[in-house]
């Protein structure tokens, strides 16, 4: 469980009357506010007030609140210039006044402060003492309502949990490799989901007909989003609109469409082997069958004389002779 701790520091103008002496610190000091305000709050009144009241650190649930340096003096545990005031570490633990589950959290929380701070100097919890050692006075009085040893085990378990070692910023260069990694890994996974069975005819036809051909490895990732851009993509070639014939083919290419032979579309697009045959085939140049079987093609019988059609017709020489 790690605090939030932030500094409010007392300016170097009110040294003089909030921390006046420099020293080196031998001990944790509790208290309660007695108030039901937070460590905030608490820091700021303290460093307004013209009072020799002071101390290093408010915690309530949410946050630890440091107001005075460590190297300096506080004037909190009522001793004058004695070994609390002088070598203490102030600690105020905010919501005292009406308990509850405020108080019980911003507890905790001085806990771990005050386990930090005895590791910072390599302390023993024997260094962790209370404002009634110094004066008499009934404080930490929550505290001590609900058992001072009580408070001292919660020092013991922090001090005993290993800290979580903090894990090295990453360097720009190893922050985009993870980063390509990750979307490696991603469209990867994408690749290997199949195409769905009602969808697979619709894919390999679109695929087919060059109207979607995938990334530029070829993979067609059919669980993957759609950009506006790439339907564009796909409603051009699908209607063949912006894909012209070259301009040595396009006369060329114009005339085999009015022609019946091509149907338009997609000029630059390859066909296949029987696509091209069925070209061929539209021209007569694909041998009949009978030519293949060594037979001679039956031709097509010439049209009948115009005279003769003209008599056999209704109403022609015939119907005149009878009428």
């Amino acid at each position: 469980m790690a605090v939030p701790v932030r500094q409010n520091l007392c300016p170097a103008s009110r040294y003089d009357i909030k921390c006046p002496y420099t020293r080196t610190p031998t001990r944790v000091v509790i208290h309660n506010t007695a108030n039901d305000a937070p460590a905030e709050n608490e820091i700021s009144y303290m460093l307004s007030r013209p009072e020799e009241i002071s101390f290093h650190y408010g915690v309530d649930d949410k946050e630890a609140v440091q107001g005075l340096p460590l190297d300096r003096n506080a004037w909190a545990s009522g001793d004058g210039h004695g070994k609390g005031n002088m070598e203490g570490i102030h600690i105020e633990i905010c919501y005292s006044l009406s308990g509850g589950s405020r108080f019980a959290a911003a507890e905790k929380n001085a806990a771990w402060l005050t386990a930090q701070l005895l590791r910072q100097y390599g302390w023993g919890v024997e260094k962790v003492t209370k404002h009634q050692d110094y004066d008499g006075k009934y404080c930490p009085h929550r505290t001590l309502d609900l058992g001072w040893g009580r408070f001292v085990e919660m020092v013991k378990k922090e001090l005993n949990t290993p800290e979580k070692e903090e894990e090295p910023d990453l360097t720009e260069a190893e922050a985009r490799k993870i980063a390509q990694e990750e979307i490696g890994n991603y469209f990867a996974a994408l690749e290997e989901k199949p195409v769905s069975g009602w969808a697979k005819k619709h894919v390999e036809l679109v695929k087919e007909r060059g109207i979607m051909n995938g990334d530029k490895d070829g993979g067609f990732r059919p669980g993957d989003v759609i950009t506006r851009e790439e339907v564009a993509s796909a409603l051009v070639n699908a209607l063949g609109l912006g894909k012209e014939a070259s301009d040595y083919a396009r006369q060329a290419f114009e005339k085999a469409t009015q022609a019946g032979l091509l149907d338009g579309a997609m000029p630059r697009e390859a066909l296949t082997r029987e696509q091209f045959a069925l070209v061929l085939d539209k021209l007569g140049l694909v041998p009949w069958a009978e030519e293949e079987a060594g037979e001679e093609p039956q031709q097509p019988a010439a049209p009948d004389d115009p005279q003769d059609q003209q008599e056999d017709a209704p109403g022609g020489e015939a119907e005149k002779e009878n009428g």
